[in-house]
Formats: structure tokens, C-alpha cells, sequence
């Protein structure tokens, strides 16, 4: 199994989905999206979008790339009037203050680095 595909079935199993339904919602064979779990296949590069929009994860996290201490945003959600951002760390950050700009349309998030 190559690190894409093994990246691949971590998300899809942390998300409690089951191979069918991921190939479901990419509209992609089951039997391809089981392929590349398992290394058989190599995936396009429309195919790894469409498999992490699915798994609410960004295409280069499945693909195994890192950006060291950046932060990704992972995922957006709506509903009920807002919008919200997910946001992932590479290294252990804690939120001390958050500002908002409803003018601007933004919000400024401060972290500070949490020792290990």
C-alpha cells in the first residue's frame, strides 16, 4: 500500500465510512477507490480532489505532502446563516484571542506554540 492510498482509507475509516459510500460520493468504481487504498492503483488528480472534498481533508494532506508549523484549512461547513472554517496545525498551537472584522469580512485568530 502506498502512503496516498494508506492516507486514503485512514480518513475514509476515522469518517466511519465504508469504501462503497466514498466511492459513492466521488462518483468513482468501487472496485478503483478499493484499488487505490490498496496500492493497486495510482489516483488522478481529479480523483484525489474529488475523494478528499468527500472526506473533508485537503488534497495534499492525502497525498502525504507537509508544510512545517502552517496551519491548513481542512474543511468548510455551512448551515443556519454561517460558515465555518476548519483549520488544521502541523504543530501543537492553543488559541489565545480571536478578533473580529465583520466590516472587512475577517477574523484574526492568535496562537501561541505549545511546548511538548
Amino acid at each position: 500500500m502506498n502512503e496516498t492510498g494508506k492516507n486514503i482509507a485512514k480518513r475514509r475509516k476515522e469518517l466511519g465510512m465504508r469504501p462503497r459510500q466514498l466511492a459513492e460520493m466521488c462518483d468513482m468504481n468501487p472496485v478503483i477507490v478499493a484499488g487505490i487504498e490498496s496500492g493497486k492503483y495510482t489516483p488522478t488528480i481529479q480523483e484525489v480532489e474529488n475523494m478528499a472534498d468527500a472526506l473533508r481533508i485537503r488534497p495534499e494532506r492525502l497525498l502525504g505532502w507537509r508544510r512545517d508549523g502552517g496551519p491548513f484549512i481542512t474543511w468548510w461547513e455551512g448551515g443556519g446563516g454561517e460558515k465555518i472554517m476548519h483549520v488544521e496545525w502541523e504543530k501543537p498551537y492553543k488559541l489565545i484571542a480571536n478578533e473580529s472584522y465583520p466590516a472587512d469580512g475577517a477574523v484574526r485568530l492568535i496562537f501561541e506554540e505549545v511546548e511538548e
